[in-house]
């Protein structure tokens, strides 16, 4: 078993590394030999690995004592590691039975709306949606390449550069959130922390801009303006700078693919082939035609749930060709008006990314891009959300 340690480590290939996790699983293995490590562990992706291990595990394995104080040791960790994919695996192995969910809860009331410590690259907010914090400038190749079985034609490989430090949702928007925001549409019966579905990319936005609102964001830094009768609907515009701005708002695509990644090149953050993703996204092999609660499979490495599979999510770009696209990911020199309808305008489907519950499982990667109009929302439509930390325009 020491030998196998260093493959808990994320690597830029994580296969063996899921199929490590899987077959910790599928072993049964003694879960005591995977807490003692995790004490001793100074690698962050190690510790994830780690705990992705023994999420598989039963928590009956570990004598009530030890037991009880691993679940404190990942409390204390859960309100002070610094690295949000350790944070949000713990809140995964809660749902296991290895922490108190109630405990974590706690943990997020207090820290809702704190200031960020700069070395930490996780927040709450005050309304009490976690987010992940992804340092800039980054530079990233986005798409899929050739030897991609999946691969579509309109996923080839770019360059990108993300000149900024932004954050993102870990995860979807929930129907209790959205409701919590706005009003309508209503939302099908189900637990509250389900996503939010049948969500126009205009919803969206305006969820955006209320949210931003509600946590007492300036209006001059908010992202969207509505159109002249007050609506989110054709005609309202998206800001020149919008980009440099910190209200919240949709994710590009290149921040939505690159934080999916989670410093991956594989078409999926758990590896190459679809066998192992019933461990990290809700697709048709393993979601019974329904979409799910959030949050009750594995995170990426950047602490994102279901950034595959269970409902696809809907970015800011229209469904450009990655060629017509600049390399830098800086955002339009003008107020960018969005049009809804027949209009023969570049700017008239959105994209949506990530695949879904009902969506095939070999469409539930990285660089999977669908599209649709702004004012559309289908069953598996729904979103996260994003906002600006810092730019680095001259880095």
């Amino acid at each position: 078993a020491h030998a196998d340690w260093p493959l808990f480590r994320l690597t830029p290939d994580p296969t063996a590394r899921a199929t490590l996790i899987r077959r910790v699983r599928d072993l049964r293995l003694d879960p005591s030999i995977l807490t003692r490590r995790f004490d001793q562990e100074t690698d962050a992706s190690a510790r994830r690995g780690l705990l992705f291990a023994l999420g598989g595990l039963d928590p009956a394995g570990l004598p009530a004592p030890d037991r009880s104080a691993f679940a404190a040791t990942l409390a204390g960790r859960y309100r002070t590691d610094d690295d949000p994919g350790t944070r949000a695996a713990i809140r995964w192995v809660a749902t296991t039975g290895w922490a108190n969910e109630r405990d974590l809860a706690r943990v997020d009331e207090s820290l809702a709306g704190t200031p960020r410590p700069p070395s930490r690259l996780w927040d709450v907010t005050k309304g009490g949606l976690t987010l992940t914090v992804i340092p800039g400038p980054v530079r990233f190749e986005l798409g899929a390449p050739d030897d991609d079985p999946d691969r579509h034609a309109d996923e080839g490989l770019a360059r990108r550069v993300i000149p900024r430090t932004f954050a993102v949702g870990q995860t979807e928007i929930t129907a209790e959130e959205y409701l919590r925001v706005q009003s309508d549409p209503p939302q099908p019966d189900g637990p509250p922390d389900r996503a939010a579905v049948a969500i126009s990319w205009f919803d969206a936005v305006a969820f955006c801009n209320r949210l931003s609102e509600r946590e007492g964001i300036p209006k001059s830094q908010w992202c969207y303006e509505p159109n002249e009768k007050g609506e989110y609907k054709t005609g309202m515009k998206v800001k020149r700078n919008y980009l440099t701005l910190t209200g919240y708002r949709l994710p590009t695509e290149a921040e939505w693919e690159y934080a999916c990644r989670a410093g991956t090149t594989t078409p999926r953050y758990c590896g190459r082939g679809a066998d192992l993703l019933g461990d990290y996204a809700w697709t048709p092999r393993t979601a019974g035609d329904q979409f799910h609660r959030v949050g009750r499979l594995m995170p990426n490495d950047f602490g994102l749930f279901d950034t595959l599979g269970n409902v696809l999510e809907w970015v800011m770009d229209p469904i450009l060709g990655h060629e017509l696209q600049p390399e830098r990911d800086a955002g339009p020199d003008e107020d960018w008006v969005v049009y809804d309808g027949a209009r023969d305008d570049k700017h008239n489907d959105y994209q949506l990314r990530g695949g879904g519950y009902s969506i095939e499982a070999g469409r539930a990667r990285a660089a999977y891009r669908y599209n649709l109009r702004p004012g559309n929302g289908t069953s598996t439509s729904g979103f996260r959300i994003a906002r600006t930390i810092a730019t680095h325009p001259d880095r």
